[in-house]
């Protein structure tokens, strides 16, 4: 059951790009700032502190929230699951980029490369253009 959730899930992805929209992170990147701004200074241990705190917590709540679905009904915790699923696929398309990629090194667009591969990328500097592929492509 779990590899048709990972199959229905992938398919939904390709097929259904306007998911993309639901998929954005910046509620957690809002709570992640906002823990990072409350945890003291002056000590060493705050990034690991925070690091163990912001992916523990949704894991846990994850797991919780599975298994009382599965408790209630099996079929709701894998419904569940492969919502969850899809949204753990990220906040973007990654096969659109790919298509935008590959599509911008035919058309020889030496802008649209550099744009999308700054999309994929960042926050780390472009490498020169012999090796952007390989980058994008590593990213992938």
């Amino acid at each position: 059951m779990s590899f048709l959730i990972v199959l229905i899930g992938v398919l939904a992805d390709r097929a259904l790009p306007g998911l993309a929209e639901y998929r954005n992170e910046a509620r957690f990147q809002a709570a992640y700032h906002s823990l990072f701004h409350r945890l003291p200074r002056d000590a060493a241990w705050p990034g690991m502190l925070l690091a163990a705190v912001a992916v523990l917590v949704p894991a846990v709540a994850t797991w919780l929230l599975l298994w009382l679905a599965w408790e209630i009904a099996p079929f709701l915790a894998y419904v569940l699951g492969l919502v969850i699923f899809i949204f753990m696929l990220g906040p973007r398309s990654l096969f659109t980029d790919l298509h935008a990629y590959t599509d911008a090194i035919r058309a020889n667009d030496e802008a649209g490369m550099e744009r999308i591969a700054g999309g994929l990328l960042a926050p780390r500097p472009l490498p020169p253009r012999p090796e952007l592929t390989r980058a994008v492509i590593t990213r992938l």
